[in-house]
């Protein structure tokens, strides 16, 4: 099987065509994976169809213990909570958001996610020269009210483009993120950490 949390160089990666939509939003295991094969019998596969299952058996356990749990809100559990996926074996550089999203599913950590995020992912798409800003609604998913921490983790950087969040968030409450574009044609990518204490909840973004 493939190395844990290790990106698969066959892996795809976002955003989606046309609308330009940060995807994916979780990653999972899908490299080397025992499953059941035709003729009762078992077979190591790799792919999506592998990696899908994980994140499929994830929603249906949050689901059992979190009935009245939206759809939404079980794909914000699983986005907000994910471990690091990295490029390489090193495991010295997290992989792009446009390729992990929100990283690998953390079930035990889904299962208290403290914060429900709309979207689970950010994306600005192309946008030239001029500022732009979106918004995350951020409700409490049980013990999560109150104030947060909030921070930007850039993955790339270029020196002309700033991205600007507030100091802190109230949750519930909405969260703004601005961007104020430079002259370069660059990929940007990265997550806006909400920290309270020792817990870290990641919202990727996208943006070129």
């Amino acid at each position: 099987g493939g190395t844990e949390n290790v990106i698969a160089g066959f892996s795809s990666s976002g955003p989606t065509p046309l609308s330009l939509q940060q995807k994916p939003e979780v990653a999972a295991p899908g490299v080397g994976i025992l499953s059941a094969a035709p003729r009762d019998s078992y077979a190591q596969l790799s792919g999506t169809s592998m990696a899908a299952p994980h994140v499929a058996g994830a929603a249906a356990l949050l689901l059992q213990r979190h009935p009245t749990w939206t759809p939404a809100q079980v794909k914000s559990a699983l986005a907000l909570t994910g471990d690091p996926a990295y490029t390489t074996e090193l495991k010295s550089e997290e992989t792009s958001t446009v390729r992990a999203g929100g990283g690998v599913v953390n079930l035990a950590r889904a299962d208290t996610p403290l914060v429900f995020a709309d979207p689970v992912a950010v994306s600005f798409g192309l946008i030239g020269t001029a500022p732009a800003s979106r918004t995350v609604s951020l409700t409490d998913a049980g013990g999560g009210a109150g104030p947060w921490t909030v921070s930007v983790e850039r993955q790339t950087v270029a020196a002309d483009t700033a991205i600007a969040v507030p100091a802190a968030v109230t949750v519930p409450g909405e969260l703004r993120i601005d961007v104020t574009p430079g002259v370069a044609d660059a990929e940007q990518t990265g997550y806006v950490v909400l920290t309270r204490g020792q817990e870290r909840r990641r919202i990727p973004y996208w943006f070129r």
